[in-house]
């Protein structure tokens, strides 16, 4: 071969050995589908999140509502929802405001009696 030119060569992909691993058909994981298909999981919120972002999910899990659904009804956006689950940002109150709508509640000032 002359001096700089490059040779291609032809690269073969490492073949998978391993047979598949067998899928058990349990209950528990057929339930678990199930679940998650029909949007009924709900997952909690970080740690780090708000507490209205806490509170709003404990009423959303008493009336079994998806965040899919509580974006849909309240129109704020998805990635909002999620960011404030992740504990990212915190809660605008006209956002939060239209979640606890769509879940059935309002949010109320009171005057506090701490001082």
């Amino acid at each position: 071969m002359p001096t700089g030119q490059i040779q291609k060569t032809a690269r073969t992909r490492k073949q998978n050995t391993r047979a598949p691993a067998p899928i058990a058909a349990s209950a528990e994981s057929s339930s678990r589908k199930q679940k998650m298909a029909t949007g009924l999981r709900i997952f909690p919120p970080n740690a780090k999140a708000h507490r209205l972002v806490k509170k709003l999910y404990v009423l959303m899990k008493a009336e079994r509502m998806t965040r899919e659904r509580l974006e849909k009804e309240s129109g704020v956006a998805a990635h909002t929802i999620k960011a404030w689950w992740s504990g990212k940002s915190q809660p605008l109150l006209g956002m939060i405001e239209a979640c606890f709508q769509a879940v059935g509640y309002q949010l109320d000032i009171r005057e506090s009696h701490e001082c």
